[in-house]
């Protein structure tokens, strides 16, 4: 038996129930070092899971009779990029263009300049059509986040990336805002999603910046998001939720269970990037190997240009093609 209540505890790390307290005192963001998990040291450890196959065990060992659900190891990365506006024809169009360039950081169009002028910059378009014979011989499916530009439709060219993401799960970036305001905002970039790939059908979502409770989530049940692949840390591998199986979301204000489906992520490559190769295929191996022990879902996230053959993201590519061939499915 367990010396605690695991069902309780369970619910306090699911519901991410210390992060509500955490916003209550303070307004700094919530970092992996301030959790539970991390001073218990079980952050790199889906838990949860873990406690539930336990249970499991004991019940079989009572009633042999009684049929369990069974789950089955799942790898899928997700892959995140910027779409680049294209500068307006007209004297006045490029003008105002520029003008919103310089005072809007979500324009992206400076920022994929400077990248490209300090050669870190790559084609979206050319990295995803090799991608697309990479992952064919491994049939690993993932899914894409898109983070569009805050410029009019007429803007954006995306036809070789509508092209190559036609067949695939693609959701959008960026849109958990912290401020009701922000509810247009991410209607405007569905609609934006939906227009460059009109046959997707679910509704998915991710941020990479700082999730926020329950604003966040409650903005993406309000925009008409289903599903969401933000639980996780940004510069931390590890089991945000304590779990690695997907569960709806449970508000604590209002004390129900919504229809927003969580799905959580374990690694990421900026947690990657500093790291010798030998010491990122083991860190990779220990959270597919702690993953594959319960059958969870093993989620990765990655951004597009780390999977490009440019020469600063050489070690980054061989560790997603590494994690690929040992994780299979």
């Amino acid at each position: 038996m367990f010396p605690f209540d695991v069902f309780a505890a369970s619910f306090f790390i699911v519901t991410r129930y210390e992060e509500y307290l955490h916003q209550k005192k303070t307004e700094e963001d919530f970092e992996a070092k301030k959790s539970y998990q991390f001073k218990w040291k079980i952050l790199e450890r889906p838990i949860i899971d873990e406690w539930a196959m336990l249970i499991k065990n004991m019940i079989r060992k009572k009633h042999p009779e009684f049929k369990f659900y069974e789950k089955r190891f799942i790898n899928q990365p997700s892959i995140n990029f910027n779409i680049t506006p294209n500068i307006p024809d007209g004297f006045l169009g490029r003008t105002k263009f520029l003008f919103s360039s310089v005072f809007n950081k979500e324009n992206n169009f400076l920022s994929s300049k400077f990248d490209q002028l300090t050669g870190i910059g790559v084609s979206s378009e050319a990295v995803l059509s090799d991608l697309n014979l990479v992952l064919e011989k491994k049939q690993t499916d993932p899914i894409f986040f898109i983070n569009f530009p805050n410029v009019p439709d007429d803007y954006i060219k995306a036809n070789g990336i509508s092209k190559n993401l036609s067949s695939k799960n693609v959701g959008l970036l960026r849109p958990c805002a912290s401020d009701k305001e922000k509810i247009d905002e991410i209607k405007t970039g569905l609609a934006k999603l939906k227009k460059i790939l009109p046959d997707q059908i679910n509704v998915s979502s991710q941020q990479l910046e700082i999730l926020k409770f329950p604003i966040c989530y409650l903005n993406l049940l309000n925009s008409g998001i289903t599903t969401d692949y933000s639980m996780g840390y940004p510069n931390r591998a590890g089991f945000r939720a304590g779990t690695c199986t997907p569960f709806n979301w449970y508000d604590l204000q209002l004390e129900k269970v919504t229809p927003l489906l969580v799905y959580s992520y374990c690694l990421n490559d900026i947690t990657l990037q500093h790291l010798s190769n030998g010491t990122i295929f083991n860190s990779i191996k220990e959270y597919v190997d702690a993953v594959k022990f319960v059958n969870g879902y093993f989620l990765s996230n990655w951004q597009l240009r780390s999977l490009s053959d440019h020469l600063k993201y050489k070690k980054l590519k061989l560790a997603f093609i590494e994690m690929n061939n040992y994780a299979g499915n």
